[in-house]
């Protein structure tokens, strides 16, 4: 349990309220026996919890949660969103720099952020906890790997939540390798993972998100940004929720692919098409992706993989629907 004075100044710091939670796309819902708790074991002050009873749901306690973000990052079926989070502020201030400009991303509660001991002249302070930063919206900081991007973890060993570090360096490994499946060159970087390559404190450029400079295009530019990514956030929960009436149990979960993983997709084909040619297959390691493997002899033909999936990833093709017609 956190000191709740500095419950308090998280929460201040963090500020927005708590992200919203569609329970609908939690696996649990989807299967009682999931036993998925990445959520509830992530949350660095046991914000979240999940029902006792059936359909265990989980819920998020407003008065404990202190917005760090971390709960969108850690959840593969994106339960948990938020109306215009930061992140989505940081990425359209990133934008108005070139491409090849080198930026350091620094959280709110950094203690010096007036220096810094990392290359780039331009830091950018965050509204929230660096690990809030998804691996798709590292991908897309870095430009398709033209910009190289630190994250200032120095003070995080000395956080109040910085059992959150082990995620963010979990994102940012990630990220490293798939920029070295493609050929990309090293541009993600953080300050315990590169330390060679720091310098002596020198002062920096601070653009704060909650106060950006705009001209009127700009301004203009980013409001229309802002809609799209609003409408798209509308159109993507209307489309997971579940049907109403009676319907056939195949179609009480309907599968969803999740928002994130639309833009990790799109970030890893950019990569791929810019990147080293020939690259046939992706190695999974550090990544999300995976290779699933049936053990044909042990397979019973039950169906319930491909019934379960929450993003109808897998199909199950029986032997009559394999044979072709004389």
């Amino acid at each position: 349990m956190l000191d709740p004075s500095i419950h308090l100044t998280l929460q201040h710091h963090f500020g927005r309220r708590q992200p919203d939670s569609q329970s609908t796309r939690c696996l649990n819902v989807r299967h009682k026996d999931a036993g998925c708790r990445l959520c509830v074991d992530h949350c660095p002050v046991s914000a979240i919890n999940l029902s006792e009873r059936v359909p265990i749901i989980p819920t998020i306690d407003p008065q404990a949660c202190i917005r760090c973000g971390v709960c969108l990052v850690v959840c593969p079926t994106d339960v948990f969103s938020q109306a215009l989070p930061p992140e989505a502020t940081v990425l359209r201030t990133v934008r108005d720099f070139p491409p090849a400009q080198d930026l350091t991303l620094i959280c709110p509660l950094h203690p010096q952020p007036q220096q810094n001991q990392a290359p780039p002249p331009h830091v950018i302070r965050h509204q929230r906890c660096l690990a809030a930063l998804s691996l798709p919206q590292l991908l897309a900081l870095t430009a398709e790997g033209q910009r190289h991007i630190w994250l200032d973890d120095s003070f995080c060993h000395a956080c109040p939540i910085g059992r959150n570090h082990e995620i963010m360096l979990q994102t940012l490994i990630g990220g490293r390798h798939l920029h070295a499946a493609f050929a990309h060159p090293l541009t993600l970087h953080s300050h315990t993972m590169d330390a060679a390559q720091l310098a002596a404190p020198h002062p920096v450029h601070i653009t704060e998100i909650t106060r950006p400079a705009y001209t009127r295009r700009g301004l203009f530019k980013v409001l229309g940004q802002v809609v799209q990514q609003r409408t798209s956030e509308i159109v993507d929960n209307l489309s997971s929720l579940p049907p109403t009436g009676p319907v056939p149990v195949s179609e009480r979960m309907p599968p969803h692919v999740p928002a994130s993983r639309r833009r990790l997709n799109q970030q890893v084909q950019a990569l791929a098409e810019q990147g080293s040619p020939g690259q046939s297959q992706l190695p999974t390691a550090e990544v999300p992706y995976g290779n699933v493997a049936l053990a044909a002899d042990q397979c019973s033909g039950c169906q319930l993989c491909a019934r379960f999936c929450p993003t109808a990833a897998l199909h199950f093709e029986s032997a009559a629907s394999t044979e072709q017609p004389d």
